[in-house]
């Protein structure tokens, strides 16, 4: 399974809230940490995508609030295979 996930932050307040250290009744806020930046989420899904069209192997993709970059991804590669078909076409 490849994929991309637009929703780009992770919660994290109730792993904060077991932490033994904090003192009891403090007041928590929902806490949220930055995931993986979507353009390196791109680049690993496209060299993936890439590489099972290459081995003509199936895919299972997973999208969260991603769907523009999917689509842009899926040109991306598809000119990405133009290029490389074409420039051996031109060689034989």
């Amino acid at each position: 399974e490849i994929g991309l996930d637009g929703a780009r932050w992770v919660e994290v307040d109730d792993e904060l809230k077991n932490l033994e250290n904090h003192k009891a009744g403090s007041i928590w806020k929902r806490t949220r940490i930055l995931a993986c930046p979507m353009d390196l989420q791109r680049k690993a899904f496209e060299d993936q995508l890439y590489l099972a069209a290459e081995l003509q192997r199936p895919v299972s993709i997973h999208v969260v609030r991603a769907w523009g970059e999917l689509f842009d991804s899926f040109d991306a590669v598809m000119e990405r295979m133009k290029q490389k078909y074409i420039f051996e076409d031109e060689r034989h």
